[in-house]
């Protein structure tokens, strides 16, 4: 399964925007969902696809010319299955050359976590399909420093936690971000993504 983002930076701060925009009127609806965590995984894959076109050194992190997006289980591998499906399909939409970021081609992965440390294979970023342990997340978190990963969380608390990277639901929906933990990676992410984002510590600007 293969995907693709939008290239150019005008392009992708139209996506984004347009992403916040939609999502926000979705907050609202999220009770309508099975459950809370559900939800917010798939409102998650939104914004995860701008913050993949954000990340100014994810060219470096391919691999046999490929980047390796994991979904990433602890117990619900149809669930990581499903999400994976869901985004591959929305970003194949009226591809011709097959999706990509920068041009390189995207290879999605569902991988269980006990198995994701032991692979040689460096992914360019991890998308947390469902919450984690503490103990679990805190060895993703130094996983994606040690390995410059791009570590992605819907689910609430997990920014706080140390990940990279999640969402935070208010009066819109936006990007949250782990300053601290970006900085110790070595992720660079473009100044519009960032200017979009909630951040953490908080940062009060543009509430």
């Amino acid at each position: 399964m293969r995907n693709q983002l939008s290239r150019g930076g005008a392009r992708v701060t139209i996506r984004l925007l347009a992403a916040i925009v939609g999502l926000s009127l979705l907050a609202p609806r999220l009770v309508q969902a099975s459950t809370k965590e559900e939800q917010r995984a798939r409102i998650g894959l939104q914004l995860f696809k701008s913050l993949l076109a954000a990340d100014l050194g994810i060219e470096e992190r391919a691999q046999n010319d490929e980047l390796a997006v994991v979904f990433l289980y602890a117990r619900g591998e149809g669930s990581a299955l499903e999400l994976a499906e869901i985004f591959g399909a929305k970003e194949a939409e009226g591809t011709a050359a097959g999706p990509s970021v920068r041009g390189i081609p995207l290879r999605i992965v569902v991988s269980e976590d006990r198995t994701l440390t032991g692979n040689r294979d460096r992914p360019a970023a991890i998308f947390l399909t469902e919450p984690m342990s503490d103990a679990a997340l805190e060895r993703l978190v130094r996983y994606g420093i040690d390995h410059r990963v791009l570590v992605y969380s819907p689910f609430e608390g997990d920014v706080e936690k140390g990940v990279a990277a999640g969402l935070y639901i208010g009066a819109q929906v936006r990007p949250y971000v782990n300053l601290a933990t970006l900085k110790a990676s070595g992720i660079r992410l473009k100044s519009f993504f960032l200017r979009a984002a909630r951040t953490y510590p908080t940062s009060e600007a543009g509430e």
